[in-house]
C-alpha cells in the first residue's frame, strides 16, 4: 500500500508527470486512496494540452501547484537524478511530498 496513514495525508493529491508512468500511477494511486484522499490531477513541466485527452483530470503546471492549499505530490519519475531534483524542488517550496516509486 502506498499511504500508510490517512491522519497525516493533506485534503489533495497531485501527480507529477503526465503521461507514462504518471498516468499508470494515478490509477493505482486513485484507487488506493479511495475517498480518503482527492486526487486533482496532474502537474507536467512539459504541459502540453493534448495530454489531457489522457485522462479526465487537468495538467498543471509547477506555478499552478505553487498557488494550490493542502495538497500533496506524488512523483513516479523513473530517472533517478531527475526524481531526485523534483523531490529537492518540492522540499524548497514546502510541498508535501507523498511519495515516489524509487
Amino acid at each position: 500500500m502506498l499511504f500508510s496513514s490517512t491522519s497525516v495525508l493533506p485534503a489533495r493529491m497531485i501527480c507529477y508527470g503526465a503521461s507514462g508512468s504518471g498516468v499508470h500511477w494515478a490509477l493505482d494511486l486513485r484507487h488506493q486512496a479511495g475517498e480518503s484522499i482527492e486526487f486533482v490531477g496532474y502537474v507536467d513541466d512539459f504541459n502540453d494540452v493534448r495530454r489531457r485527452a489522457e485522462s479526465d483530470y487537468p495538467v498543471y503546471s509547477f506555478d499552478d501547484l505553487l498557488e494550490m492549499d493542502d495538497v500533496g505530490v506524488f512523483v513516479p519519475i523513473m530517472d533517478p537524478p531527475g526524481r531526485r531534483h523534483l523531490h529537492t524542488k518540492l522540499r524548497d517550496h514546502d510541498i508535501p511530498i507523498l511519495g515516489s516509486n524509487g
